[in-house]
C-alpha cells in the first residue's frame, strides 16, 4: 500500500492541502515502511496532483484542510483523503501503520 502525505520543507503535515507542493510517499508492506520518498511538484491543482498521485499507486492522501470539491477529485481517481491532520509525518505515518491514526 502507498500513502501519501501532503507536507511542507520541515516534514510537517501541510496545514492547506492546495497550498501543497511536497508529498511524502510512504510504501507500505506487513506493517513496514519498505520505502519512502519526497515529492516536489509545482502547484498545479488537484485536477493535475489527484491523477499524478494516482499512476504512482498511491491509495490515499493524508492532509490538513481540503474542501468538499478536493475530496470529490481525489476519490474520482481512487483515493482516500484524510483531512484535519497536523504534527510531524513520522508521527502520522507511524499512528496510521498502528491503526492508532486519528482522522
Amino acid at each position: 500500500m502507498k500513502i501519501a502525505i501532503a507536507c511542507d520543507e520541515d516534514e510537517k503535515v501541510k496545514e492547506h492541502l492546495e497550498d501543497a507542493e511536497l508529498y511524502r510517499v510512504y510504501e507500505i508492506e506487513g506493517g513496514d515502511i519498505k520505502n519512502s520518498e519526497l515529492i516536489r511538484t509545482i502547484n498545479a491543482g488537484h485536477h493535475v496532483i489527484a491523477p499524478f498521485l494516482a499512476d504512482k499507486s498511491v491509495e490515499a492522501l493524508i492532509c490538513g484542510a481540503a474542501d468538499k470539491h478536493a475530496k470529490r477529485i481525489y476519490a474520482r481517481h481512487g483515493l482516500i483523503l484524510y483531512t484535519e491532520n497536523k504534527g510531524n509525518l513520522k508521527d502520522i505515518i507511524s499512528n496510521f501503520i498502528s491503526g492508532n491514526f486519528e482522522y
